[in-house]
């Protein structure tokens, strides 16, 4: 199919095909399951010091910390990967080419169009996304048919990051902050909580972790790491940029006011028009509210909001936060008192200057 291709879009008449096996005999392959990973590693490059290799790693985030430890002990190191620079790339390249650095360390970004023939060990720090590019990225060792290592470094959180990473195609290089902060949001807020994840409630843990990185830590109040299950860490992806109950001054105020004229209209004791100027225009929050039916409580003789409480906060950018809001909606009609708990989640986006309500939904 891929020769086809070639033939079609060329508009090449009979050619000559060569086809090869894709047998190198030359290479040996090699997987292994360090405990520690970059010890591994730098017990490795020491090994191979005089010779040209590389190591790819599935994230920015892990080609920076590995490349800064390999400085650090003293190894001959570029790196390479997307959120560099053209100058910062171009140097790197030619660097590793010409041999004026031993090794680099890069993301799946580099090794397109490089023909370096001395690569005698392509080492994968995480595990590649498909057999496909493990062959490609492997294949750029030994090209001058010297033995050459390739070798694997397997764990089973490589596999959570894998499938995170396919999940998201164009590897979130492409994704806007806008795009990014919504995915984050949806699962999160989906309940894709971990397996044996300490709270659910986002004002006791502060999360931390760069947009656009399949990884996440949890800290607590008290600054320590809380561990989660493995399986599951592609959950989290890039979502939170911060979670903390700072936030609540700056906006319990308006989350609270947001809440209380939704319970009105839903009570028929408030207008439309009023509910929908808490609305983004068109957004799911203003159709929804039009599509209410607020009949079943036609009137109240007095009505009271009691036990008013916010929390969960959590900040998506920032452009977009979320939160919950629960309180006792009280009501006396015809001398009968009832009682109605609400609880919402709101969306809220900043349009124009004022943070207006996007999307909500009953809990």
């Amino acid at each position: 199919l891929v020769r086809s291709d070639i033939e079609r879009l060329l508009c090449l008449k009979e050619p000559v095909r060569v086809v090869t096996g894709f047998d190198r005999p030359n290479l040996f392959y090699e997987v292994k399951t360090p405990k520690d990973k970059l010890d591994a590693l730098l017990h490795f490059a020491a090994a191979h010091e005089a010779q040209s290799g590389i190591v790819y790693c599935s994230t920015r985030k892990t080609v920076e910390q590995v490349h800064a430890e390999l400085v650090h002990y003293g190894f001959s190191a570029a790196r390479y990967h997307a959120g560099l620079s053209d100058d910062e790339r171009a140097k790197a390249q030619e660097d590793f080419r010409f041999d004026r650095v031993r090794l680099i360390v890069a993301t799946n970004a580099f090794g397109m169009g490089i023909d370096k023939s001395n690569v005698s060990y392509v080492l994968h720090y995480n595990m590649p996304q498909s057999p496909e590019a493990y062959y490609q990225e492997a294949g750029r060792a030994g090209r001058d048919g010297e033995p050459a290592q390739c070798v694997l470094y397997f764990s089973t959180r490589d596999v959570a990051t894998a499938r995170w990473l396919i999940r998201h195609r164009a590897p979130n290089e492409a994704l806007t902050a806008e795009q990014a902060i919504s995915t984050g949001a949806k699962l999160f807020y989906d309940g894709h909580l971990p397996e044996g994840y300490p709270s659910p409630t986002l004002t006791t843990y502060r999360f931390t972790c760069a947009l656009g990185e399949p990884e996440i830590r949890v800290v607590d109040a008290s600054g320590s790491e809380c561990e989660l299950t493995k399986e599951s860490d592609y959950t989290y992806s890039y979502q939170f940029q911060y979670a903390d109950e700072t936030m609540k001054p700056q906006f319990e105020a308006n989350v609270l006011e947001c809440a209380k004229d939704i319970c009105l209209y839903t009570t028929n004791n408030q207008t439309q028009a009023r509910v929908l100027k808490r609305m983004e225009t068109g957004s799911k929050a203003a159709e929804a509210i039009k599509n209410i039916d607020a009949k079943w409580l036609t009137k109240a003789d007095k009505k009271s909001f009691e036990n008013e409480r916010t929390e969960n906060y959590a900040m998506f950018g920032e452009s977009i936060f979320c939160c919950d809001v629960h309180f006792d909606y009280n009501t006396v009609s015809r001398g009968v008192e009832n009682s109605y708990p609400t609880s919402y989640r709101l969306y809220f986006k900043l349009v124009d200057g004022a943070w207006l309500i996007y999307d909500f939904e009953n809990l």
